[in-house]
């Protein structure tokens, strides 16, 4: 969805999570300088042995100070958490940057006029409204990054299929790593 290239600058924020551990494994794979955030040491250390260039804690004030030394503007970020980031995410944007938006939350007002003074792109991505064909390549390049080895899933917990609601309460939880598998 975001149309990336190879050296360009990706931040994934909430890299220690399921969808963003994917996301930096495949960010590296892709050639891309990959930047990650996430809030504990075992995340962050996580983060780091996947790859990624420079990984920061979102919990420290700090952090996008941190981002800006590292990285002369983002290309691209991937947003777990919209409506903690969005604002200032495009403060973090090279001109043309996109901003693929995965999670949210809460609604968020955002500034148009800095949006239209980077031309930048906020896309929304929600699997379910993607049409088959895309769908298709999506699970075509995973599985062709799992069957090389340069994709590996992270497993956090395996919790028994009873307790499917203490799962959903663990996944919410903030500093989660990986997937937590539900096992029948």
């Amino acid at each position: 969805m975001a149309k990336a290239t190879a050296k360009e600058v990706v931040l994934v924020h909430g890299a220690s999570g399921s969808v963003g551990s994917a996301a930096v494994q495949l960010a590296i794979e892709a050639g891309l300088t990959v930047i990650g955030t996430a809030g504990s040491v075992a995340g962050i250390e996580l983060v780091k042995s996947l790859g990624a260039h420079y990984v920061f804690n979102h919990r420290q004030p700090d952090y996008l100070s941190q981002i800006r030394e590292v990285a002369n503007g983002i290309d691209i970020i991937l947003e777990m958490a919209a409506s903690a980031n969005l604002t200032k995410d495009i403060s973090l944007m090279n001109p043309g940057g996109r901003i693929i938006v995965i999670g949210g939350g809460e609604n968020v007002a955002v500034d148009p006029v800095a949006i239209i003074g980077l031309g930048i792109s906020i896309i929304g991505v929600r699997l379910s409204l993607m049409d088959n064909q895309t769908n298709e390549n999506i699970h075509a390049a995973l599985y062709q990054s799992l069957s090389k080895g340069s994709l590996r899933l992270i497993v956090d917990q395996e919790i028994p299929l009873a307790e499917a609601a203490r799962a959903h309460h663990e996944i919410e939880q903030p500093g989660s790593l990986g997937k937590i598998c539900l096992i029948p």
